[in-house]
């Protein structure tokens, strides 16, 4: 059996001119009877080597030869595979149907594309979402450091006002005060004042405030006016304490906040350390280590770091003054008392729910330099008690952290497509398997894609909670986070737009 060989263009036209040559008769001069190879003779030759290579580049090749699984007989005989010997080469016209043969049924439509190929390409997009994001929580990890633990030689202390907004805090404001007591009194070369401001509270959080200045004279109660129209309540709470007061700087904090022994201490050396474009900061913000005491609490606390690690420009809010590349915690917010007052305080921020996100940007565009630092050793919080109250209390500032419909609808995409959906792929290809008795139809590229996905997700998620101090239970739970955090963000878009929101039984 022998198969058609192919043979290099111009070899084969100068063979098959060669072979002309050969069918001369003995003796023969080459002159004016003679047969020459004129242009359409060579253009013929030409023609049949181009086809016979086109029918070689679209069909398949197996040990060297053109092999057709499809072809079959036409013209009573086989094109391919001729017993005849002499049959070394096709006609035109069988040329053009083999063509056409192993066009057609080798070669699908361009335009047309497997589920499977999409899936493979979608999963492919997860990877690179999850890589990303774990390089850039890579480097900002290490770019957000911890307090120094070592004060300059020549620090000559500060004085510093802590700054409490409590309204119905009975749980928390006692320990909360005595721990921001306990720091001052580790910092002996500073002068320190915890002002509490009771924002209409109706619950023990007057009386406890009233024993705790009693019994120490740095504990101040700040004095209270009512709520003006406009205003969030605790803008107003801190912005009257701010006034107030009569240090340096100003330490804005919750009351579910606790501080270490050295936290004013540190924080005092992290404001001398870190340093801006304009030089020393007008504001520092510290991240909290955050605990959790239950499931619902762990799905979505923990994502502050995820969020902050994994999208915020670190590098870029020092190098710069844009108001958009900035970022602080509202539990931990340290502001020089007099640039405060000169950017118009928490007054210029009176309607929001999110000083975490306008304040730094205020201090920015009036040219102050702003930063944040790790404080997880330095300060420890509970913002939430189960699942419904973390709910509301995120739902009541989601949206206005983003602060943009198109930026949310970007996170939804990169969050729902490239952070959820391989967990739903493995899981469905799992399912399908179980229900079969075999393999699902699952694409094993895609599967494995879902894999590397899944796997550099879980890395990320391992290294802030060894980080931060997380529960390991968020990050195995991390698709089900971002999906409830995803819903969380739609959902405080609802209230922002319709005014619902609320918080502490008053409105936004």
């Amino acid at each position: 059996m022998r198969c058609l060989e192919p043979v290099p263009l111009a070899q084969q036209a100068c063979g098959d001119l060669g072979r002309e040559e050969d069918h001369r008769e003995p003796g023969a001069r080459v002159g004016a009877t003679a047969h020459q190879p004129d242009a359409i003779d060579l253009l013929e030759l030409v023609l049949r080597s181009l086809m016979e290579h086109l029918i070689e580049s679209v069909c398949e090749i197996e040990g060297g030869s053109m092999v057709d699984p499809f072809a079959g007989p036409v013209g009573g005989r086989d094109l391919l595979f001729d017993p005849d010997p002499g049959a070394e080469s096709l006609d035109a016209e069988d040329r053009f149907e083999l063509l056409d043969r192993c066009v057609s049924k080798r070669r699908p439509p361009l335009v047309e594309s497997s589920p499977s190929d999409w899936l493979v390409w979608w999963m492919a997009g997860a990877v690179a979402v999850s890589a990303v994001a774990l390089f850039i929580s890579l480097q900002n990890m290490h770019r957000f450091r911890r307090a120094p633990e070592v004060l300059d030689p020549d620090d000559q202390g500060w004085s510093v006002t802590v700054c409490i907004p409590a309204r119905n805090e009975a749980d928390n404001l006692e320990s909360c005060v005595r721990s921001a007591l306990d720091s001052a009194d580790a910092d002996p070369a500073s002068s320190t004042t915890v002002m509490v401001y009771d924002d209409a509270s109706d619950d023990l959080t007057p009386a406890i405030l009233a024993r705790l200045a009693s019994g120490d004279e740095r504990v101040v109660g700040a004095d209270v006016d009512p709520l003006p129209a406009g205003w969030n309540g605790k803008q107003h709470a801190c912005d009257r304490m701010g006034r107030q007061a009569e240090t340096d700087w100003l330490l804005f904090t919750d009351a579910d906040v606790r501080f270490t022994p050295d936290c004013l201490r540190r924080t005092r050396a992290a404001v001398h350390a870190q340093r801006g474009v304009t030089g020393e900061v007008a504001l520092l913000s510290a991240f909290p280590r955050e605990r959790t005491g239950s499931v619902g609490e762990t799905l979505v606390v923990p994502l502050i770091h995820f969020i902050l690690m994994s999208y915020l420009p670190i590098g870029r809010m020092r190098s710069t003054l844009d108001p958009a590349s900035s970022a602080a915690c509202g539990q931990f917010v340290l502001v020089r008392r007099s640039v405060w007052m000169d950017v118009g305080g928490h007054a210029a921020i009176r309607n929001s729910m999110h000083d975490g996100v306008r304040l730094p940007r205020i201090f920015r565009r009036a040219g102050h330099a702003t930063d944040i630092f790790d404080g997880t050793d330095v300060a420890d919080c509970r913002m939430y008690h189960g699942f419904l109250e973390t709910w509301r209390g995120f739902a009541k500032n989601a949206y206005e952290g983003l602060g943009n419909i198109f930026l949310l609808v970007l996170l939804t995409i990169l969050h729902l497509c490239g952070h959820v959906a391989p967990w739903f792929v493995l899981a469905l290809s799992a399912f399908l398997a179980s229900k079969r008795g075999e393999s699902s139809n699952v694409s094993t590229v895609a599967l494995v894609l879902a894999c590397v996905a899944i796997t550099i997700q879980l890395t990320h998620r391992f290294l802030l909670a060894a980080r931060f101090k997380q529960a390991l239970t968020g990050v195995f739970l991390h698709p089900v986070a971002m999906a409830v955090f995803t819903a969380l963000q739609w959902w405080s878009l609802v209230l922002h737009v319709t005014g619902r929101r609320s918080w502490r039984g008053r409105p936004g």
